[in-house]
């Protein structure tokens, strides 16, 4: 409890546990709530994205904009599926006017901020509200020191703190592009999952260790039953049957597979706006060129299948063992090359079977 001016003003940061509900809600949530017990008033302050309700193309395009919405704790309880935490704030009455100070000038933006849930959540817009207060007041903030966490890349990042949520982290490992992968980007800009802004704060005492859930929700935490592994597997199962027996149905599942993934690369990487959707390690097996070129398969399925193949063998897999995340084995890699030796093996069975007089007209 803070006496802040003439009044006291209770500041608390909310978490909310990991839900399945969207795509980046597997990692939890993060806001501030302020309480004026003689004004009456209880508000949340919460960075954000537009919602995607209804919406997916226009995220997909890279068209909705995050910024810092503000509504009473009430609404945005409602609001939330998940179970959410409350952690009492210890911060001088200096360091809060500034804060508020920072999170007015926010809020009056609006919503101007490229959705970049990846490098720009709603942990590090908070930790960044936080340390630019500290410089308007000039108060410093004394920090623990940074845990090994901070030597890992983004891409790494995402494997620890998603291992409830799988299918958002193969996400952020296949159509996320090498940015994600550099380990050399400054240790402030990685404070982007709950659990880190916690640790961060906790080590500056700006809140204590102890929390009460204010409110009881939904929680995710056990993986998905339709996992990555089983899907993969399921991928190599049926191209090693199509080159045993050549059967048709698998032919057209893997075309509208390759298909369906090449027109979303395509689209990602020469017209959406989204970001961290560049080049990435699926544009070799899932592309349109094959299905351009699909009438003369028999003659480049044999050495593409090989192309896909040395670049797992020689580059990506060697790659994966030597960049592995501290203290986590890098799982990621393995449903990215199982995956792709599936489709190496679909054109192995394509080169085959266009050779066979019974499927050679096909």
């Amino acid at each position: 409890m803070l006496h802040f001016l003439l009044y006291i003003i209770i500041p608390s940061l909310l978490m909310s546990e990991p839900t399945d509900e969207h795509f980046y809600s597997g990692y939890g949530h993060a806001a501030l709530r302020f309480q004026c017990p003689e004004l009456e008033t209880d508000f949340v302050y919460d960075y954000a994205g537009e919602r995607m309700d209804n919406r997916f193309p226009a995220f997909m395009a890279g068209r909705l904009k995050m910024g810092l919405e503000v509504m009473e704790t009430e609404a945005y309880l409602a609001r939330e599926v998940a179970e959410v935490h409350e952690y009492p704030m210890t911060i001088s009455d200096t360091l809060l006017y500034a804060l508020c100070t920072v999170l007015d000038s926010a809020y009056r933006a609006g919503f101007n901020r490229k959705y970049d849930p990846v490098t720009g959540s709603c942990c590090l817009m908070l930790y960044r509200y936080m340390n630019e207060a500290s410089r308007l007041a000039n108060i410093p903030i004394r920090y623990g020191p940074w845990t090994e966490d901070y030597d890992m890349s983004i891409r790494e990042l995402s494997a620890k703190y998603s291992t409830h949520c799988p299918w958002t982290d193969v996400m952020y490992n296949t159509l996320g592009d090498a940015s994600l992968s550099n380990r050399n980007l400054s240790k402030p800009r990685k404070v982007l999952y709950p659990e880190q802004l916690l640790e961060r704060w906790q080590s500056a005492s700006i809140i204590t260790n102890q929390y009460s859930v204010i409110k009881a929700g939904l929680s995710s935490r056990e993986p998905s039953k339709c996992s990555p592994f089983l899907v993969t597997g399921i991928l190599m199962f049926l191209a090693v049957l199509f080159i045993w027996t050549g059967w048709k149905p698998i032919q057209v599942l893997f075309i509208v597979l390759i298909g369906a993934m090449g027109l979303l690369q395509t689209y990602l990487l020469c017209f959406s706006q989204l970001p961290h959707t560049d080049w990435n390690c699926l544009l070799l097996p899932f592309n349109l060129l094959p299905l351009i070129f699909w009438r003369w398969r028999r003659y480049w399925s044999l050495p593409y299948a090989a192309i896909i193949a040395i670049f797992l063998v020689a580059i990506e897999v060697p790659t994966s063992l030597t960049n592995l995340p501290v203290g986590n084995f890098n799982i990621m890699a393995i449903y990215y090359v199982v995956a792709s030796m599936a489709v190496a093996l679909f054109y192995i069975g394509i080169f085959i079977h266009s050779k066979s007089p019974i499927t050679n007209n096909q």
